[in-house]
């Protein structure tokens, strides 16, 4: 049903990517993408066997502008879920553009609740 392209793999973002993949029958494609593809990685085999959703992985730096632009043409992500640091805000949503939302993740009460 949708394809989400979530940036970062910290604590707070595997805390959203799990309980992303708990509803797996809206959140049915995920790439998590971070300058570290080895947590990535690591966060999509725990998550194997537990969810339907379909997971991938990228490795991007969100400082550079033009990674982003590439990773996300290249992924065509209907969702992005920025849960990296709060200075890439800005830096994630100038290249974004095309027919997709843009979303800011901060930890809160609506994830424990998923």
């Amino acid at each position: 049903m949708s394809r989400v392209l979530v940036i970062g793999c910290g604590g707070v973002a595997s805390v959203a990517i799990q309980k992303c993949c708990q509803a797996d029958e809206v959140f049915t494609e995920l790439c998590i993408a971070s300058r570290t593809k080895e947590k990535c990685d690591a966060l999509v085999e725990k998550l194997k066997g537990k969810t339907k959703t379909v997971l991938t992985t990228a490795k991007v730096d969100a400082d550079d502008v033009d990674q982003l632009i590439e990773l996300i043409n290249d992924y065509k992500p209907d969702l992005v879920m920025n849960i990296a640091l709060p200075r890439i805000y800005l830096f994630i949503e100038v290249p974004f553009s095309r027919n997709a939302t843009t979303l800011r993740i901060c930890f809160s009460a609506f994830f424990l609740a998923l």
